[in-house]
């Protein structure tokens, strides 16, 4: 075991590069037809590609810069995890708190991504893996 200290810029580094995971599986789904069981299958593919995708090897810098073009900014992808996160907590107690009554199903994300296009929409309707 190692002690890591990362500096402020490579922990923003991990959290948007954690974004973008989100985003892009989102993305992944659609383009795919992904959902139910089927998305489960897929995550490992996804997964897969996403560990050989050129985001891992970049700094913080060039993470803002990948954001600036695909159109959106720090904060709405830093607003996209925090809202990832809220419902995938959410969603993980209703399933705890429903293992003894009907089974509990994620929500839908490619349908709600697919019908918003802004992060400021998706936050608000997207749902957490």
């Amino acid at each position: 075991m190692t002690i890591n200290l990362m500096t402020k810029s490579q922990k923003k580094a991990n959290q948007l590069r954690d974004a973008l995971r989100i985003h892009a599986w989102g993305q992944f789904k659609i383009d795919n037809n992904l959902s139910g069981d089927d998305a489960f299958a897929g995550y490992e593919i996804f997964k897969r590609e996403w560990e050989k995708h050129e985001v891992q090897s970049m700094n913080y810098q060039a993470l803002i810069e990948l954001i600036e073009d695909l159109e959106y900014t720090e904060e709405e992808f830093m607003n996209l995890r925090s809202a990832h996160y809220e419902r995938k907590s959410r969603w993980d107690k209703s399933e705890v708190a429903a293992s003894d009554s009907a089974p509990v199903s994620a929500p839908d994300f490619a349908t709600a991504f697919e019908s918003n296009n802004h992060v400021e929409d998706y936050v608000e309707d997207a749902i957490a893996f």
